[in-house]
């Protein structure tokens, strides 16, 4: 168990995640119970480590989400200047492509 150098801010202070490892949690003892129960209750998250396959997973699923991106038509404005539904993309600095997509959930 430990911190991680991941941060979380709020308000005029920041504090690190707590980090557990996957053998962690099948050990579940009770003051790893404790760290996650805190952990949850205080930041909505832990970091979890040492999961096999998981870098593999997170690289193919970011390369498969930059693929699926660039097919979305980009983004444009129609008259009133409202956007509609796709990617923003702009060029910036010696002629590279930027591409942004932006979610919200209610």
């Amino acid at each position: 168990l430990q911190s991680s150098g991941a941060l979380v801010s709020g308000g005029s202070h920041r504090r690190q995640l707590t980090r557990l490892s996957l053998g962690d949690l099948h050990g579940l003892h009770s003051s790893t119970k404790g760290l996650l129960g805190r952990a949850l209750r205080t930041d909505g998250a832990v970091l979890l480590t040492d999961v096999p396959g998981l870098d593999e997973a997170a690289g193919g699923a970011l390369q498969e989400l930059s693929t699926c991106v660039r097919a979305v038509p980009a983004q444009v404005r129609d008259r009133q200047g409202a956007a509609e539904f796709g990617p923003v993309v702009s060029t910036i600095g010696a002629g590279f492509k930027r591409i942004t997509l932006a979610t919200s959930s209610l």
